[in-house]
């Protein structure tokens, strides 16, 4: 009996996918939440208990002083500590944030951070720049800009590994489906 080695590569190509696909769930899920934004509140009436990890977000305050530089990959970004809560405004532009602002994006709670952001968050607590969580609480992480079914480079990513996953899967069955 021969091998049928034309479907064996299609189908180690779907198992890749699948594999990215599974790493990257919290990603994909994101990907197809709801576009209407959790509002967070402002300054005096902040509602964190509303906050879900992975949620798209919106929330309103002050930010004072220059915020700190990192940078992912090629692109250069800013975290700005908001007055008042403990919440961290990450920008993937490095243009000056000052005063009130609205943000909207991605949230995530910070024991889903790397490390290098507990640092961060450390450092604003000690220069009393970031809202003090109290006990129990935690750290939020607002990516502003990231939208649901916007095609961002993270959004592009998946849907290029979901296509990609469908064309192998239709390489398999295209030989079942012509008997």
């Amino acid at each position: 009996m021969k091998a049928n080695w034309g479907s064996f590569i299609p189908i180690v190509g779907m198992a890749v996918c699948a594999y990215l696909l599974a790493q990257a769930k919290d990603d994909v899920a994101y990907l197809f939440a709801p576009s209407t934004p959790v509002d967070l509140g402002g300054p005096g009436a902040y509602h964190l208990e509303r906050a879900e990890p992975g949620a798209y977000a919106r929330i309103t305050g002050e930010v004072r002083g220059e915020g700190n530089r990192f940078q992912e990959g090629h692109t250069p970004g800013k975290l700005w500590p908001l007055q008042g809560a403990p919440v961290i405004i990450e920008r993937l532009n490095t243009d000056a944030l000052w005063g009130r602002v609205e943000a909207d994006g991605r949230i995530e709670i910070d024991d889903h951070l790397v490390a290098a952001f507990h640092k961060v968050i450390a450092m604003f607590l000690q220069t009393d720049q970031l809202g003090v969580p109290a006990p129990g609480q935690h750290v939020w992480l607002l990516t502003q800009g990231r939208v649901p079914r916007a095609l961002d480079r993270t959004n592009l990513w998946l849907v290029s590994l979901v296509l990609l996953f469908l064309i192998n899967a239709w390489l398999v069955l295209r030989p079942v489906l012509r008997r």
